[in-house]
């Protein structure tokens, strides 16, 4: 099977300036997903969400108010047509030295353990950060980033797209 790994906070939702997201009420998703979402629902691709939430180590962030809030992603995803398979979390603080934070390749690897048919040549990570670029060349995956404030270089990442909405057109025709 042919993945997507779809980084959440801030490639797919609105992540808010200390980057904890505590109440579903306050999810909403990119203007730009909105609009490309539809799209990549239309592909031949079976979706994964992949999050680091150190607040839950940090005891900032209870494991309810997670699975709330990763509930209202995937019925907005719902909505746009996209079924997510399963959320990969790592819900570890900083200085744990676990193996799924980002750019680690852990979150991945349980990915694949649990659907060992995944296709990683064929499979790609989207994700707004180096982190989730770094996480797809370490899993062997191809790599997009969505650099909507224009900070990363070409080569960062496989492909560097300036919005969401761009995405469906790389994977239809990524040698384009």
């Amino acid at each position: 099977m042919r993945a997507i790994f779809l980084d959440r906070d801030g490639t797919l939702i609105v992540e808010p300036y200390d980057g904890l997201i505590t109440n579903p009420d306050n999810v909403w998703l990119q203007q730009d997903v909105l609009a490309g979402i539809k799209n990549l629902a239309n592909l031949d691709y079976t979706f994964f969400l992949l999050t680091v939430q150190p607040g839950i180590g940090q005891k900032r962030l209870t494991m309810e108010q997670y699975e709330a809030v990763n509930a209202r992603v995937i019925a907005l995803l719902a909505e746009q047509g996209i079924t997510v398979t399963k959320t990969y979390v790592c819900p570890h603080a900083p200085f744990e030295g676990c193996d799924c934070k980002k750019p680690k390749p852990g979150l991945i690897h349980q990915a694949v353990a649990d659907h060992p048919d995944i296709d990683l040549t064929s499979s790609w990570m989207i994700g707004d950060r180096l982190e989730d670029a770094g996480l797809g060349k370490e899993a062997g995956v191809q790599t997009i980033v969505v650099d909507r404030e224009g900070k990363y270089a070409e080569g960062t990442a496989d492909f560097v797209v300036g919005k969401f909405d761009e995405i469906p057109g790389v994977l239809s025709n990524p040698f384009s």
